[in-house]
């Protein structure tokens, strides 16, 4: 039997202190990332300036390994982390769950879906709400559930990087590089001197 469901801020003396440090330090790493892509558009690797100095390029390796490699990899992780953890709060003061879960990842979807049409394209929180609606089917596995649902997932992860790797260029791909190298130059163009219309 649930009670009625009363959501609150969690308080600070609940909170976990080590969770909230990752997140900041996750945060921050996603900002470094994000700030190529405000400058250079979606895909920076196509319009960004070689770099010219020692400098330039250990700044650029930093961001690409510590920030874009791990940050995004620690805040997915934190985010499917805080659910859990939710979940497992809500079971304990014997409150209803389901229907906080979904609310919230609504509304995440529908912050995603306004970030993404009026402010920026490169928004990820759109995302993170459809993954948010597959997770809720994952929270109710099993340790073993979980752990053949990992492996299957890593599976199909390897055969697709190996089918990347061993595929051979054709005119189809080339021509799809071509017109998102031709976008890109187009969008770096507007984000450098477009009016707020031409960026959304």
């Amino acid at each position: 039997m649930t009670t009625k469901v009363q959501v609150t801020p969690t308080l600070e003396s609940n909170r976990i202190e080590a969770l909230d440090i990752m997140r900041g330090f996750a945060l921050l790493g996603i900002l470094l990332v994000n700030m190529r892509h405000f400058q250079y558009g979606l895909f920076p690797e196509y319009t960004m300036p070689a770099p010219t100095s020692f400098l330039d390029s250990g700044a650029d390796a930093l961001i690409s390994i510590l920030a874009q490699g791990s940050f995004y990899t620690l805040f997915s992780f934190l985010f499917g982390y805080g659910m859990a953890l939710m979940k497992d709060r809500f079971i304990e003061q014997k409150q209803g769950f389901v229907a906080v879960y979904w609310r919230r990842t609504l509304i995440l979807l529908l912050l995603g879906y306004v970030h993404g049409l009026f402010i920026w394209d490169g928004d990820i929180l759109f995302m993170y709400a459809i993954c948010g609606f597959l997770l809720f089917f994952f929270l109710k596995l099993t340790e073993r559930g979980l752990l053949i649902w990992a492996l299957i997932l890593l599976g199909i992860m390897a055969i697709s990087a190996l089918g990347e790797l061993s595929m051979e260029e054709d005119p189809f791909t080339e021509a799809v590089f071509q017109s998102i190298a031709a976008y890109s130059e187009d969008e770096a163009a507007v984000l450098s001197s477009g009016t707020y219309g031409e960026v959304c």
